[in-house]
């Protein structure tokens, strides 16, 4: 009898097997309906326009995608009718609907806004029913096809004159093969049961007719693929023929009895038919080979029509549904259920199913066969031989179907079974092992069974590779290595959340690790040489597993899908990514096996394989468009190349990166120039500028998704121009005016602080004359007193004579002194002369006790100069009353010289006196505390002439000496008119 888990197990084989036939080789799809924003369920056609968006014709109005939402438009937005059934795009970008009314419209991108031509007004009068089929000729002009109601011209530009043909009252399709020339179809007879169909190709109206070659059987609808390379294929509702000139051959008889299962045919650019069906879902012929049985999708539904889109994705209307995606059918899927780990053997690949039993698998199988090995995990290998997961863990051989178990010996000889979860092949008999009971490194017998520990106690082991000779064990706390009966960590790895390493693999030299967190890093002989993150292209950090090709191309898989680094001339300069968006079957990707040209990817969702070579193939750039700009929180729908107000610098930009399969996952870069400085990189599709100075703009836009690129980089240019008050005129008036202003109030000004300098200058005058003339005053006194002095020193010694010679001399020099007091200046004669009266008395008085002499330069004779009055006099006073009636045991000496030199009135007074310091000991032994008012005075007069007079002065005097004895006083004044 046999055990319940046995009874179990081969149930779910069975239910495995049922539901992986039906699944063995699906592909992934995507379900649009109302709950994504699709208006109804109802959905007739769909198209994808030259600009990227994606149409979709349902019976509650038309729907654009853009990748991030569906936006409906209705006959609230312009429709004539919501129900509507075909689409197409004519040469300028707008898009044009046929209405169940029988009446057309079509949408401008720029204004984003639905019209009506004036032609319909006679459209709804003549149509009897829906069009059929429209399109339009190299002159632009609109064919559309009624049914019982012929076929309307209507002419271009303005789509308000209409033409009927009515020579076929029953119409089905039109289409134009090249210029001028059309095929269509259309009805000869009114019998009930038989309509034969001729197939014409002529200009429509024209009354030549092609010969009939072939008569199809009774219809009441039909539809024809486009001309390619001659050949088109058409489809009565029940059949499909292939068409070569005017010759049809039947390339799928009926598929059922009843007419009009087939709604429309469609032919891929890989020349794939699509044959969509009433109630028996969707067929696929790929490159429209018949010989073969079609691959099924969407068993059941009734499919209306089909397109495949620029990424080669394919869209499926459906009548009751709304819309199916296919992201790509090169991508297939194996199963439903999460799957670990998947390994080559004999063309197939092995898995394990349900974590129950191995499965083997080849591509074109119907079902997957059971290996009947049941445990709870599997780590296959090579040779045949794989290592389940049990207690303890066995050798199975594929080919006897054999278990060894795995085991070591104790100290006591007992065996000691093991639970070996991480396998690798060491040599042509030993496996490599690692217990995951306690992680210990063993060394496995493939014949028996039979291990021997190496290293033990290591860190909980994820991943093990053989390179350079080493067993490299990939643990949660980094990279171990294990050489030379030594296990070592290398230095330099990372450590910590980041460290733990799920998948390692070996190409040439190059040891590849996945980590959890830290990306890919690459290491040859221990040294990184490789990092690969998110900031390279990876999907994610965390990654858990990689694989190598032949040519060298690393393929990780993370926990947001594939990332493929591909190797070009020695780098990993490009990559590849692949998520659910472009047929993944889940995001979580475990396990990545390369075999040969096909990838096999183990997901949480089933096994995904496809070839190597058509995922690598360059995929359809990103198209990127502006959809509209907002000014000043207005539309503006021909903003490029305009030229705006100053006021109108509140700038919106609305853009989108058109990838429907990337569901809105794109990265924009953009760039104002003449406003940014860099490049700002964002996922928002609309950016804001606020208070635009004025000036010439440029915006840039690129877009990216997964290593897609967009082609085109649209550009807009536009210009703000200053106001009138920044104008150039403006601010060269301004400026003038303001110059003229300045200069006005400057000459105001300058008049004004003119005068009140010279009243200030007149009071400053007033009160320096003032104290000269007090200095002067203070200075008569003072020579007058030193000169009674002198009187009455004669007198007392009983001189009469000299007294009244004295007194004669003092009378003509008091008046000399009284003169030259009136004036502020005298001339040098004049104030000679005076000095000379004075040196006369004061040698008189002395007793001729000293000489004097006095030298005038000879430039100065018959030339007027003029300087301040008693300038001279004190120094010389000074001369002869400190330094010379002093001197005792020599004669005195008084020379004045006067010259000039470079404009400059140099006087020099030098005596043989006694010098300033003797002079000044002499007066601190006399301790009579007086100063020489006459000098004190002079200073104080030089000091107001250099501040307020014409006259800049300055006063030098030397000490004489000679052996280092006083010899005399030099003074040195020196008189330059300012």
């Amino acid at each position: 009898m046999r055990s319940p888990v046995f009874l179990r197990n081969v149930f779910l084989l069975f239910f495995l097997f049922s539901v992986f036939h039906a699944r063995a080789q699906e592909v992934c799809m995507k379900h649009y309906s109302v709950n994504n924003g699709l208006p109804s369920s109802e959905c007739h056609a769909v198209m994808q326009d030259s600009k990227g968006y994606t149409w979709i014709a349902t019976d509650a109005g038309v729907v654009k995608y853009d990748g991030y939402r569906f936006r409906s438009y209705t006959s609230n937005n312009g429709l004539p009718d919501n129900t509507v059934f075909k689409i197409h795009e004519d040469r300028f970008g707008n898009i044009w609907f046929a209405s169940y009314s029988g009446e057309v419209s079509w949408y401008s991108h720029a204004t984003d806004s639905i019209y009506a031509p004036p032609a319909n007004s006679f459209l709804i009068e003549h149509a009897k029913s829906a069009p059929v089929d429209f399109c339009f000729d190299e002159h632009d002009t609109l064919w559309i096809s009624y049914y019982r109601c012929g076929y309307v011209k209507i002419i271009p530009p303005a789509y308000n004159t209409c033409k009927v043909y009515e020579s076929a009252t029953a119409c089905y399709f039109i289409r134009e093969v090249s210029k001028g020339r059309f095929v269509y179809g259309t009805d000869l007879t009114h019998d009930a049961r038989t309509i034969p169909l001729p197939l014409r190709i002529t200009p429509v109206g024209s009354s030549a007719d092609a010969t009939v070659q072939t008569i199809f059987p009774q219809l009441s609808h039909t539809s024809l693929t486009e001309v390619r390379n001659g050949v088109q294929y058409f489809t009565n509702g029940s059949s499909v023929y292939r068409i070569r000139g005017l010759t049809a051959e039947t390339v799928i008889p009926e598929l059922v009895q009843t007419r009009d299962n087939i709604n429309s045919i469609y032919l891929d650019r890989q020349n794939g038919l699509w044959v969509c069906t009433w109630d028996q879902g969707l067929l696929y012929y790929a490159a429209s080979d018949f010989s073969r049985s079609p691959r099924r999708f969407l068993r059941g539904e009734n499919v209306s029509a089909v397109f495949e889109d620029r990424e080669q994705g394919v869209w499926v209307c459906t009548i009751r549904n709304g819309v199916y995606f296919i992201p790509s059918l090169k991508i297939s899927q194996a199963g439903t259920t999460k799957t670990d780990d998947i390994y080559s053997y004999n063309n197939s690949v092995i898995y394990l199913a349900n974590d129950y039993d191995l499965v083997q698998f080849s591509v074109g199988d119907s079902a997957p066969r059971s290996l009947n090995a049941n445990h709870f995990w599997a780590n296959y290998i090579n040779g045949g031989q794989a290592l389940l997961g049990a207690s303890p863990s066995v050798i199975y051989d594929l080919s006897s179907k054999t278990e060894v178990p795995v085991y070591t010996r104790t100290e006591t000889g007992e065996k000691k079974f093991l639970r070996i979860k991480q396998m690798l092949n060491a040599d042509a008999g030993h496996f490599y092992g690692v217990d995951n009971n306690i992680n210990a490194l063993y060394r496995i017998d493939k014949r028996t069974g039979i291990s021997e520990q190496l290293a033990g106690f290591l860190p909980t082991v994820y991943s093990m590779a053989l390179y350079d000779n080493r067993i490299y064990l990939g643990t949660k706390s980094g990279l171990y290595c294990y050489t030379r009966n030594t296990l070592i960590k290398p230095d330099g790895f990372f450590a910590g959340p980041d460290a733990k390493i799920d998948a390692m693999a070996v190409w040439n030299d190059l040891l590849l690790l996945a980590s959890k967190g830290n990306g890919v890093i690459g290491l040859r002989k221990d040294k990184q040489v490789l990092h690969l993150t998110e900031a390279n292209g990876l999907l994610s950090n965390i990654c858990r597993s990689i694989a190598t090709d032949s040519d060298g191309n690393i393929w990780a898989g993370t926990n947001k899908g594939i990332t493929c680094f591909c190797y070009t001339n020695g780098t990993y300069s490009e990559t590849r990514s692949l998520t659910v968006n472009d047929g993944l079957s889940s995001n979580e990707v475990n396990h990545i096996l390369v075999a040969g040209n096909l990838l096999y990817a183990a997901t949480n969702n089933g096994i995904n394989y496809f070839r190597r070579d058509d995922i690598l193939k360059p995929v359809a750039p990103i198209m990127v468009n502006i959809e509209k700009t907002v000014l000043n929180n207005s539309p503006v729908y021909n903003l490029n190349g305009r030229e705006l107000e100053h006021n109108e610098n509140f700038l919106q930009i609305y853009f989108k990166g058109l990838i429907p399969r990337k569901e809105g996952n794109v990265t924009y870069r953009y760039r104002l120039l003449g406003f940014d400085t860099a490049w700002v990189v964002s996922q928002n599709t609309f950016v804001q500028y606020t208070a635009l100075p004025p000036g010439d703009y440029q915006f840039m836009l690129t877009a990216s998704s997964d290593g897609i690129f967009s082609a085109n980089e649209p550009v807009l240019r536009f210009r703000i121009r200053a106001p009138f008050w920044q104008s150039g005129w403006f601010i060269a008036l301004c400026s003038l005016a303001g110059i003229v202003l300045v200069m006005v109030v400057y000459r105001l000004v300058v008049a004004m602080i003119r005068r009140k300098e010279a009243a200030k200058m007149l009071v400053q005058k007033t009160i320096v004359e003032s104290e000269l003339k007090a200095l002067r005053a203070q200075m008569n006194p003072h020579f007058i007193f030193n000169a009674i002095n002198s009187i009455q020193h004669f007198v007392l010694k009983n001189e009469s004579l000299n007294a009244h010679k004295y007194l004669v001399k003092l009378s003509k020099l008091i008046r000399a002194v009284l003169e030259n007091s009136k004036h502020e200046t005298v001339p040098l004669s004049r104030e000679l002369e005076t000095l000379g009266l004075y040196m006369e008395l004061e040698a008189l008085r002395a007793s001729f006790g000293f000489d004097y002499e006095m030298h005038v330069d000879e430039a100065l004779a018959g030339r007027t100069v003029s300087i301040p009055t008693m300038l001279l006099q004190p120094f010389v006073e000074n001369a002869i009353l400190h330094g010379l009636l002093a001197l005792s045991g020599k004669r005195g000496m008084l020379r004045i010289a006067i010259r000039e030199e470079a404009g400059t009135l140099e006087c020099t007074i030098d005596d043989n006196g006694i010098g300033r310091a003797a002079a000044e000991e002499i007066r601190r032994k006399k301790n009579t505390g007086h100063l020489s008012m006459g000098m004190h005075v002079t200073g104080e007069r030089i000091e107001y002439l250099n501040k307020f007079a014409a006259f800049f002065i300055t006063t030098e005097i030397t000490d004489k000496m000679v052996d280092g004895m006083p010899a005399g006083t030099l003074v040195t004044l020196k008189i330059k008119t300012a």
